[in-house]
């Protein structure tokens, strides 16, 4: 069965939709009050920020895959077993009339026993990965470690980040990604892109500094409220001096966490040339773990 042309843009799209989505209700749960609502100081309200708990549900999700990678896989073990029902008739096995005509092409087609015949050895014959079983599956610990901290660190970050912000510096790992799989895997990088990956390193780094560089929202109301107290410019300077170190420790969490991202998707790779691992199965394992 040959894959749909169209199989591999449906992949990108669905990724692309799922992520943006994550983030978004990620973010959206990091601002719901849980504590102080009726304040009305907005500084005093407290927010569900549960890092460790978001990744703990994402691992659960990636665990309910395994459940239904099993499922699938009775699935097709009862399907292949149950007698078929096409409602095709057997042909008849002795056919006078057929054997005649079938002598006759046979006597007009060339044999090929002149031919010289090739024997393939074991090392000549290309390598199937064997199917990941035992103790093999223990590798899958690594890459799930990998995404544990890369997860938890980038829902740590997007406290300190705006969605947007957040979701554009999760392009870092394409850089990470690339880098890794040239040390690693061996791989080698054609010109066009290396070229992509340095534009990726510029808008990466345009993004961060924008997002430390340009004065908060705090910033504005002070200068419309400067000349009422000296005293009150002092707080709202060092507020917007710890925003700005929040923008930076945000921005900071959410690159350090594509190292780990980018070393999960190397070790997965790695794991994948040896042993035959289907996608559902993979991730199943990952959440289990």
């Amino acid at each position: 069965m040959s894959e749909s042309p169209y199989y591999g843009v449906v992949l990108s799209v669905g990724m692309l939709a799922t992520g943006t989505l994550n983030t978004l209700l990620t973010k959206l749960q990091d601002k719901q009050c849980i504590g102080n609502c009726a304040d009305p100081d907005p500084l005093k309200h407290e927010h569900f920020e549960q890092p460790v708990w978001q990744t703990l549900n994402m691992f659960y999700g990636e665990m309910l895959c395994l459940a239904c990678f099993y499922l699938y896989s009775l699935y097709q073990r009862r399907r292949e077993t149950s007698p078929r029902r096409d409602g095709y008739e057997a042909i008849s096995e002795t056919d006078e009339s057929d054997d005649s005509v079938n002598a006759h092409i046979a006597e007009d087609i060339p044999t090929t026993d002149a031919l010289p015949t090739v024997v393939l050895t074991e090392s000549d014959a290309p390598r199937q990965p064997k199917p990941i079983a035992g103790y093999a599956t223990l590798w899958m610990w690594v890459p799930a470690v990998c995404d544990l901290l890369g997860t938890t660190l980038m829902n740590v970050g997007l406290f300190f980040t705006t969605a947007s912000v957040y979701q554009m510096l999760r392009g870092a790992v394409v850089v990470f990604s690339g880098l890794f799989s040239v040390l690693f895997l061996g791989h080698r990088l054609a010109r066009f892109q290396i070229i992509a990956l340095l534009l990726v390193v510029v808008g990466v780094t345009i993004v961060g500094l924008s997002n430390i560089i340009s004065p908060p929202a705090q910033l504005k109301s002070l200068r419309r409220h400067a000349p009422q107290s000296t005293a009150n410019f002092g707080e709202h300077a060092d507020e917007i001096n710890s925003d700005a170190w929040k923008a930076v420790l945000g921005v900071v969490l959410v690159l350090g966490a594509q190292v780990f991202t980018a070393t999960q998707f190397v070790v997965e790779e790695k794991i994948i040339r040896h042993y035959h691992l289907t996608p559902l199965r993979a991730v199943g394992l990952e959440g289990s773990f």
